[in-house]
């Protein structure tokens, strides 16, 4: 008989010590209950399934697959067998609606896709361009350029707060809402530039014509984002958001993802909505790093990837730091991690939209 992830009750009750209190919250799962699962310790390679170790809200638990896991991973399971014997399974993906809503989507980003440029990259161009350009365009361009966050101010919960606000993904429903575009909105203010930008300039031609490519792109990117984002017909709430960085070095771009999912209704109920956020960033001082950030039953985790062993030692430092400061803030800290390497792909429930990005972009 299959039974996908088994959860290993043995173990489980040898490692918890005598301690009841796992025992307790697996036994409050109910048969259809989704949970969001970070996978410890994967499967033995090139197994097919066997042995893992699997984080839920604030447990370790030992289970046997049938499948591989891989250490890393992200999983979203349902529970198909409460009690004593408790067996979990990759809850299936919504499936995309066909729906005018979703065909519109996907000719919209078609559309875009090829001319879309990564914001760093634009904001490099128009950097070199700035001399070249008419004095309109050049100072609403310089304004674009000067006003792109620094790691310092991403570094604070204000600081990244007002940036996700500026990053031109939520311009549209700020204007529906009767609201006025912030004075520092990356799409307002790029389609301000191209407002200024002469479409057949007489001096400096080429400059102009590259710059308005460039800008045009970069509106592109921020649109695919916000399409990446609709997912009609989906109980899950997700956000794609890309945040440029200025440092000494250049610019460098931030990308974010945001899921949210609505609380469990069934007995017992959960409280407020889980969450998790992916980020990935490559800034001269860490290099690449990934950041995986859930909370779930109001527990909140964090695992960390770099190749870099000086970026991964520094992490690894700063969790006891992470910990005290979200205990202070009223959180509950749950499993906070530095893995050394690479991050797992990220296996997320995705539209047509998203899978249609994710191959082109």
């Amino acid at each position: 008989m299959e039974f996908g992830i088994r959860v290993d009750s043995q173990q489980l009750a040898q490692s918890a010590q005598g301690s009841t209190s796992p025992r307790a919250q697996l036994a409050a799962w109910q048969v259809g209950q989704v949970l969001r699962a970070f996978v410890l310790e994967g499967t033995p390679a090139q197994a097919g399934g066997g042995p893992a170790r699997l984080q839920i809200g604030n447990l370790q638990i030992p289970v046997r697959s049938q499948t591989p896991l891989q250490t890393g991973e992200s999983l979203r399971l349902s529970v198909r067998r409460a009690g004593n014997d408790i067996v979990l399974a990759r809850a299936p993906a919504t499936p995309p609606s066909v729906s005018p809503q979703t065909v519109a989507i996907e000719q919209a980003v078609r559309s875009l896709l090829p001319a879309q440029q990564a914001l760093d990259t634009v904001l490099r161009a128009l950097s070199r361009l700035l001399p070249q350009l008419p004095a309109a365009a050049a100072g609403s361009a310089r304004a674009l350029v000067a006003n792109t966050p620094t790691p310092a101010q991403l570094a604070t919960g204000g600081g990244l707060k007002q940036a996700m606000l500026n990053s031109g993904v939520m311009l549209e429903s700020r204007l529906a809402a009767g609201l006025p575009p912030s004075p520092l909105d990356i799409k307002a203010t790029a389609a301000r530039l191209l407002d200024v930008l002469p479409v057949q300039p007489t001096t400096q031609p080429a400059a102009s014509n590259q710059a308005r490519q460039m800008v045009e792109g970069l509106i592109g990117r921020i649109g695919i984002n916000q399409l990446q984002s609709q997912v009609p017909g989906s109980n899950t709430l997700y956000w794609s958001i890309e945040l440029p960085v200025r440092t000494p070095q250049g610019f460098h771009t931030v990308q974010l993802e945001v899921e949210t999912t609505p609380p469990h209704t069934g007995t017992p109920p959960t409280d407020g909505q889980d969450w998790v956020v992916r980020l990935h960033l490559d800034l001269p001082r860490t290099g690449p790093l990934d950041a995986y950030v859930a909370s779930q039953q109001n527990t909140l985790s964090a695992h960390f990837w770099t190749a870099n062993a000086a970026t991964a030692t520094r992490i690894s430092n700063a969790l006891p730091e992470l910990a005290a400061a979200w205990s202070a803030q009223g959180l509950s800290p749950g499993i906070l991690q530095s893995h050394r390497g690479e991050a797992p792909q990220a296996r997320r429930a995705s539209s047509g939209v998203n899978r249609l990005v994710d191959t082109r972009a």
